[in-house]
């Protein structure tokens, strides 16, 4: 196993096994995702009103969600239903984060990124179009006022290994005089970045089979949620 099957397939495909060994690498000399997600993001608040976590839901493509429960072992008769006992098997299969991974979620509040805590695991199941979902909690380090502060989530993986799309229905804040926006990149640029970034490399990714360090392009294709906040008496 090359070390870019461990270190680019993220967030629940770094755990996927099933992947065949070309896949991965040749994924990285092609230069665009491999595996798709859909993404909701909750911004919950104190009583006060402020931003104190994040509550993220991923479901995953049909070819990636086929390849977990078969590297998982369930689903084995292929019907799309799991068991109360599958079912349960399947809680946390994408939660069990190596260090360096941060959770394709990063938050920034006025232009610096605010620290969010480990995952908090929810519930995960098997959507009846045969996609594999789950949610999660990430605590902020700090609580953010979203009045005084301008706040923007942006979720996406540094490799573009994975690509995130955020559903703007399954985009919420809790707090009252909230709202929140999703916003989409210029892809044209995005792409011309990455055209050059590839260029850069050169001949290095000549060989789809050689280990290599893809350039960080991930943040260019990011999709991001903006909160805006009423202040209090505003």
């Amino acid at each position: 196993m090359v070390r870019s099957m461990t270190t680019r397939l993220a967030p629940a495909a770094a755990l996927a096994l099933a992947v065949p060994l070309g896949v991965a690498s040749a994924g990285l000399a092609r230069a665009h995702p491999h595996i798709f997600v859909d993404t909701g993001v909750t911004l919950i608040h104190d009583e006060q009103g402020r931003l104190t976590a994040l509550r993220i839901s991923w479901t995953y493509d049909e070819l990636f969600s086929l390849l977990m429960l078969e590297d998982l072992g369930l689903d084995s008769d292929y019907d799309g239903v799991l068991s109360e006992e599958e079912t349960e098997a399947l809680q946390g299969f994408d939660m069990e984060w190596p260090d360096w991974y941060e959770g394709d979620v990063y938050l920034e509040a006025s232009g610096s990124l605010v620290a969010l805590g480990p995952p908090e695991p929810g519930r995960s199941g098997l959507l009846s179009n045969g996609m594999l979902t789950s949610t999660h909690t990430r605590q902020l380090a700090r609580p953010v006022d979203g009045a005084d502060e301008t706040v923007v989530v942006k979720v996406y993986d540094p490799t573009f290994y994975t690509a995130y799309s955020i559903l703007p229905q399954q985009v919420s804040s809790e707090a009252p005089g909230c709202t929140t926006a999703v916003f989409t990149p210029d892809l044209d640029a995005a792409y011309a970045y990455l055209d050059a970034a590839l260029e850069e490399l050169g001949a290095s990714i000549d060989d789809p089979f050689v280990e290599q360090d893809f350039p960080p392009v991930g943040d260019r294709f990011s999709e991001e949620v903006r909160l805006t906040c009423e202040k209090a008496g505003g």
